[in-house]
């Protein structure tokens, strides 16, 4: 009665474009195409005091379409066929009254599955903007005041991964390093109104 299991196929497409009338860059870029393969769960225990959903994942792109940071601009491109497989997790939990504690997870493998050479791009190539691993762990705290009004305090750490600026072994690739961030809130509610106070990347 507290757990789903699933498995999801789904397919779709972005359309293609014009890029800008200069020497050596495509006129257009394609159409790219992609089709996802998912399966997962989701589950509530302990009286839903405990949540859980994970899955994992594959999806198969065809002409993928990147931009190309050469030659002092950026200019869209196909770059052939590429992949992206991984897993994802959230979680939430409230052990006591007023108390939730939640925490994401994921891991992304994705690169190109065949070199693109007018991206300079090798098969096994991570895909641009895309850390490996991620995630976030936030506690919320809300204590009743007087009437229907409520105060709440939150804190939350989030995490991304090394990632790159193109695809790897393109001449203007750069490597982005990963980062972790602290989010602090505060706050007053009722019904009707909202005051918050909060501050992100405190640190």
């Amino acid at each position: 009665d507290n757990a789903m299991a699933y498995v999801r196929v789904a397919s779709g497409y972005q359309p293609g474009g014009p890029n800008l009338a200069i020497a050596g860059v495509p006129p257009t870029f394609k159409s790219d195409t992609l089709t996802n393969y998912e399966a997962g769960v989701k589950s509530q225990f302990f009286d839903d005091r405990v949540l859980l959903d994970a899955d994992v994942f594959y999806i198969s792109w065809d002409n993928i379409q990147l931009l190309s940071g050469g030659s002092g601009f950026s200019f869209g491109a196909n770059g052939g066929t590429a992949k992206s497989e991984g897993f994802e997790a959230n979680a939430s939990i409230r052990p006591i009254d007023g108390l939730s504690i939640d925490g994401t997870f994921s891991y992304v493998d994705a690169v190109l599955t065949e070199d693109v050479p007018i991206l300079s791009g090798l098969k096994g190539d991570w895909l641009p903007n895309i850390p490996r691993y991620s995630g976030s762990l936030r506690a919320t705290y809300t204590y009743p005041l007087s009437g229907d009004w409520a105060v709440d305090f939150g804190a939350g750490l989030r995490m991304v991964g090394k990632r790159y600026s193109d695809v790897n072994h393109a001449p203007d690739s750069r490597s982005i390093p990963g980062y972790s961030a602290l989010d602090l809130n505060i706050g007053v509610s009722n019904d009707r109104y909202t005051l918050r106070l909060f501050a992100k990347n405190a640190t």
